[in-house]
């Protein structure tokens, strides 16, 4: 699964769907759905122990699912070709994503195609070193080598062969790689379809939101993926710990990916500019793109980046086609968030285009479809986003026109020309680290109102609109400033004020200003104009909003965006030149947008495809009515408390809930759920300080083996001292295996599973200039003691069974010139600790 808390990015790492991979032999397929209907309707087969070699001798484990083939060697029938599809992902095919993946790669397989599932090198039953970070120069040429071997791949002694032609598809990790593999231009590879990617991980990517430091629970999912032992050895009769000593060296203490990222700072390395393809569009290569995007992803950019970058330098570039929808992290079909479509048969459309030489109405389609919101009023429970679809050949649309309102003294946006006369203006924001929770945990997150985030903001609203408009496109912002500090963001969002004066978030985006001002030596001062007013400008997010009659624009800048982005070290004052000609925001409106125009494609209107039998294995299911959603997720401000001294109690603090309701229930609004947060520093003083506390977790049973994990993760930032930011977070994994005989019960509600696992977090990280020392409370006891909502009845000798716990624990904290990080990893066989390691590293905040 992809963990951005289940409902919204469900789809985005491979950790907690915790299901396998099932060998599933040949299975007839029923007459499919006219909403389902595709071409070819093949029986399929699943072979998921095969192995392709790698020139070094390594061998990466690919899962194949098939067409059924009636054809015995050397008989009057012929073999068969079919085009190869591949998804190449480190989410570990065998346990944690089979489900997640099944339903793509049987469909794919009935449609007349092989598709290839591979694990990455280090990863899942693949063997090898873990690679050493995302897109590392190591997975892409494997990759290469993998393409070129699925264009003379051949299954069932020869009955089944690839047709020459290879395409890659997947979401996110799937889609970075497919990008960069196609950038690489590997002969065989045709095609690709990259859901939610990036055109530049440095700004567009999970750790460094729009140049920003950012933490989530990512990279505790991920560090599982990576250490724990592929689900084949787990279930082995042998002592795999004992008897393969590589897999101590070549996965459970490989260096954390989160060391490697914090140490990159600088988006002009060559470790950035290697894995953007933005910085080579005059190179690309001459292959059709599909590029699907999700208004409520943070990656929605890189779809109409990509294509114009490319467009602008090859203007007879094969087919690029973007799609943005309303959708979370996911596929069309998948998405929590609606209006879905058939996504999968939209694929295969492409694929039989562009594999198959078929002849279909694509290449007749406009390249952009995009959905239209019409207002939407704060609603972090968001299921079904109202609006259409429209499509266009051109982007931005024929219709468009920029509109250029001017930020004035007294909070006014005036439309120019009529702001031609205004009197210039200097107005102050006090830096305050703890602003933003109110933004979610990146750009596109359905979010809550907005005002209380804005009393801590300069706002400036327009007047009432006379009518309804339509915004499509990318908002700029641009600003005349200065700021007393070298390192200052600046979050800047476009906002909708109702005529109830609830505000909703449109789009937005953070200035860094260390990145625009940095040079090769990171001194920062000597080219800095401290005190002295310049212009910064902001391309926010893409957008789609229809503004409505009475409504308000409202842009809003604030120096913080709490969780989103790492508070900068420095208190600072940054000052806005009101009434300025360089302060000023561009919306591109569109007029004349009708739903359902002509231009509209026929496939956003094919609904999703009801679940196909035969295709979900019948050994492994979830657990019913427990676990897959957020347990807790909660904000709580304290405001003068001696934080050094109340490890347990706040006295006088007020606190403030902001939680979202799950399937089993939440605390009782005002129940103080955790203890205060323990700064780490010590100081003694009145002040303000936030915690965000999220707690999910997750159950399944897989071939006899029950399959559990939580993770807890909590961001703690001090207004009176920024520089004092920390994250936390513990992630742990169980597997049970053979539970044939002993039935389950998960009683897990609200308070267990955020309680206890917050209680295993450090309480403090110390450290000088030299060293780091973690302290950490010990996990001894029984084996249970670390999951004690699971019951087991009858209650089972646990000699009988073979029990893997798998744990990592995170810990960010900075001061005003460094970051500290240490992350933590424990494993356990039946209870006894098998080994731990904890690996520290301090860098240093140069452009952070």
């Amino acid at each position: 699964m992809l963990i951005r808390w289940l409902w919204g990015h469900a789809f985005r790492v491979g950790f907690l769907n915790l299901l396998s991979s099932l060998c599933v032999s040949a299975v007839p397929i029923r007459k499919l759905s006219s909403a389902d209907d595709i071409d070819a309707q093949w029986e399929y087969k699943v072979l998921t122990d095969a192995w392709i070699t790698m020139k070094d001798g390594v061998r990466l484990a690919v899962s194949y699912s098939y067409p059924v083939v009636d054809c015995v060697k050397d008989s009057s029938t012929s073999p068969q070709s079919f085009p190869v599809l591949f998804s190449y992902l480190p989410y570990r095919k065998d346990d944690s994503v089979y489900l997640r993946d099944a339903h793509d790669f049987h469909f794919f397989a009935r449609a007349g195609y092989i598709v290839a599932r591979v694990d990455i090198r280090g990863t899942g039953a693949s063997e090898g070193y873990l690679v050493s970070h995302e897109y590392s120069e190591q997975e892409l040429s494997d990759g290469e080598e993998v393409i070129a071997h699925l264009a003379s791949l051949q299954l069932e002694n020869g009955c089944v062969r690839s047709l020459g032609g290879v395409g890659m598809f997947g979401v996110s990790w799937g889609a970075f790689n497919g990008l960069l593999l196609a950038w690489r231009k590997p002969p065989a590879l045709k095609t690709i379809i990259a859901l939610h990617g990036s055109e530049d991980p440095f700004i567009n990517d999970i750790h460094y939101l729009d140049g920003v430091y950012h933490q989530d629970e990512w990279i505790l999912s991920v560090d599982h993926e990576g250490v724990i032992p592929s689900f084949k050895e787990m279930h082995a009769d042998r002592p795999w710990w004992k008897s393969d000593a590589s897999y101590w060296s070549e996965r459970f203490d490989r260096r954390p990916w989160n060391m490697v990222y914090s140490k990159e700072q600088d988006p002009s390395s060559q470790f950035w500019k290697r894995t953007a393809v933005a910085h080579n569009y005059t190179d690309p290569p001459m292959i059709p793109m599909y590029l699907i995007g999700g208004l409520l992803d943070g990656y929605r950019d890189f779809t109409t980046r990509i294509r114009e970058g490319v467009l602008r330098n090859h203007p007879n570039h094969p087919q690029i086609k973007v799609v943005i929808g309303p959708w979370t992290h996911a596929w069309p079909d998948e998405s929590p968030v609606g209006p879905q479509y058939n996504g999968r048969k939209e694929a295969i459309r492409w694929f039989d285009t562009y594999l198959k030489n078929r002849t279909t109405s694509l290449r007749e389609e406009p390249d952009y479809t995009l959905f239209v919101r019409d207002y939407l009023p704060p609603d972090k429970t968001l299921v079904e986003t109202p609006g259409y679809w429209i499509g266009s050949p051109t982007f931005p649309l024929s219709t468009s026109a920029v509109e250029l309102f001017r930020i004035s003294s007294g909070g006014r946006l005036l439309k120019i020309p009529q702001s031609d006369n205004v009197k210039l203006n200097e107005k102050s924001l006090d830096y305050k680290a703890t602003a933003g929770i109110e933004l979610g945990c990146w750009w596109g997150d359905p979010s809550t109102d907005q005002r209380p985030y804005d009393k801590s903001s300069l706002v400036f609203d327009s007047s009432p609109f006379p009518k309804a408009r339509t915004i499509v496109g990318n908002p700029t912002v641009s600003l005349h400033v200065s700021q007393n500090t070298t390192h200052a963001n600046w979050v800047i969002r476009l906002e909708d004020v109702a005529s109830d004066g609830s505000v909703s978030l449109i789009t937005g985006g953070v200035h860094n200003s260390a990145q625009r001002f940095r040079n090769a030596g990171g001194d920062l001062s000597a080219v800095f104009p401290l005190g002295t007013f310049h212009t910064i400008k902001v391309e926010l997010h893409f957008t789609t909003w229809t503004l409505r009659k009475g409504h308000r624009i409202r842009v809003a800048v604030a120096n913080a965006g709490f969780r989103m982005i790492w508070p900068s070290a420095n208190k600072m004052v940054a000052t806005i030149v009101e009434g300025h000609e360089e302060s000023f925001v561009e919306i591109p409106f569109v007029d004349d947008l009708v739903e359902g125009q002509a231009l509209a494609p026929e496939f956003t209107r094919v609904p999703p495809s009801p679940e196909i039998p035969n295709v979900k294995p019948t050994d492994a299911y979830w657990y019913p009515n427990v676990g897959g959603y957020p347990r807790l997720e909660s904000a709580v401000r304290h405001s003068q408390v001696d934080i050094a001294h109340t490890a347990s109690q706040c006295d006088g603090s007020s606190v403030l809930h902001f939680l979202i309701q799950g399937k089993g229930g939440v605390p009782a609004a005002g129940k103080r759920a955790f203890e205060c947060f323990i700064s780490r520093l010590g100081q003694s003083e009145s002040r303000t300080s936030m915690s965000f506390t999220q707690a999910f977790d997750y159950y399944s049973n897989v071939k006899n083996t029950l399959i559990g994990a939580f993770i807890v993760q909590r961001f703690t930032a001090d207004d009176a001292h920024p520089e004092n930011s920390s994250w936390n977070g513990v992630a742990r994994q169980i597997y049970v295996f053979n539970v044939t005989q002993v039935s389950f019960t998960l009683s897990n509600g609200p308070n267990d599973a955020m309680t206890v696992p917050l209680s295993d977090i450090p309480k403090r990280i110390s450290h000088d200039e030299e060293l780091l020392e973690l302290e950490s409370q010990p996990l001894d006891g029984h084996i249970f003691t670390r999951w004690p909502w699971i019951r087991a009845s009858p209650a089972p000798k646990w000699a009988d069974y073979r029990v893997v716990e798998v744990e990592t624990q995170v810990n960010i904290t900075s001061d005003a010139r460094y970051f500290y990080s240490s992350l933590t990893r424990r494993v356990w066989i039946n209870g006894t600790e098998l080994r731990s390691k904890t690996f520290l590293q301090r860098d240093e905040r140069i452009f952070q």
